[in-house]
């Protein structure tokens, strides 16, 4: 064979287009499960070899306390309950405190701030020339060039308001109040003969 190839196998060695050609039978996976569940002598359900069974039920384990029968699974949800209570409960009685002082802290802001305004509002006024003249003539008696001031020392008699008048008992105690409770107890503390 002198320089041309032939597409014929040499003696002794498979084809390789006849390895092409020949149809694949391959099973898949699931396939192959369906196969081996499948009842061998026409019965349903599990083959002989790997069967499953349901597991037994076993009791589980308890605990009793003087009549008080307690499982295990209960006692262990109690148990991790009470660890976290316990790590929960000082984070919220913190939470709380934080949340009342804050609270508190907000009080006392707001009452600051109104007592803010109205200082406020008395440096206003007291920039007004009006109020100041006011307050001169009310609180030391000053009264401006040309002016009269005028004191009322006893309106008299007639000028008492008569609902004041109508409202007053018509005679007060022998003694105030204080006077009779010293008496009183002086009273108390001397020994009888």
């Amino acid at each position: 064979m002198s320089g041309s190839r032939s597409n014929a196998p040499e003696p002794g060695r498979p084809d390789p287009a006849a390895k092409r050609r020949r149809p694949r039978t391959t099973t898949t996976a699931s396939a192959r499960a369906t196969a081996a569940r499948r009842p061998t002598d026409g019965r349903r359900g599990p083959s002989s070899a790997g069967e499953r069974t349901p597991r037994e039920r076993r009791p589980h384990p308890t605990f009793s306390f003087g009549g008080l029968t307690v499982s295990v699974r209960l006692l262990g949800i109690a148990v991790v309950g009470a660890v976290l209570a316990g790590m929960l409960v000082p984070s919220l009685f913190q939470w709380w405190r934080q949340e009342q002082d804050l609270r508190d802290i907000t009080a006392r802001v707001a009452a600051a701030e109104q007592d803010n305004a109205d200082m406020q509002h008395q440096l206003d006024l007291w920039n007004d020339p009006d109020y100041i003249a006011s307050q001169a003539r009310s609180r030391l008696g000053y009264v401006l060039p040309g002016e009269t001031q005028y004191a009322v020392v006893d309106p008299g008699a007639d000028h008492a308001d008569t609902p004041q008048i109508a409202a007053a008992e018509p005679q007060g105690p022998a003694r105030p109040w204080v006077q009779v409770l010293t008496a009183s107890l002086t009273e108390a503390d001397a020994p009888r003969e």
